[in-house]
């Protein structure tokens, strides 16, 4: 298991070969979904190796920074431009994973925005990649 975190610019791999995952859903307020997933995929492959792009800022204690690349910083502005790279490598060479977990109730969204509202835009936006690609 490799972890790709938002802004890096990991380019040492042959996505052909080795799948990857990109991790979309609510970073906040969702909990740490995102570890669940990774440790579900990893079990699921067994000893094949495999590259989780996860979204997250997370602090250095977090368990995904074990997993980390680091990669080329300083090459995406925003996180978004970073995203979309990693979505589309994704929908080619691997997985795009959409989970959409309970609001947590421990640790809910505080922003005073909707939770999961970036991510219902991420799913309408690739579902209809999926709809023209079917269509082509």
């Amino acid at each position: 298991m490799k972890i790709i975190l938002p802004k890096e610019l990991v380019e040492i791999f042959d996505y052909k070969t080795v799948p990857i995952f990109f991790l979309a859903g609510p970073v906040l307020g969702g909990g740490d979904w995102q570890q669940e997933m990774c440790l579900e995929i990893k079990r699921q492959l067994g000893e094949r190796d495999f590259i989780a792009a996860v979204p997250c800022r997370y602090g250095q204690t977090h368990f995904l920074r074990n997993f980390k690349v680091s990669g080329k910083t300083g090459v995406f502005e925003h996180q978004l431009d970073w995203e979309r790279l990693y979505l589309h490598l994704a929908s080619r060479y691997g997985c795009i994973v959409f989970w959409l977990p309970e609001e947590s109730k421990m640790n809910p969204r505080s922003d005073g925005l909707p939770y999961a509202m970036d991510t219902r835009g991420e799913l309408g936006e690739w579902r209809g990649q999926l709809m023209h690609n079917y269509f082509l």
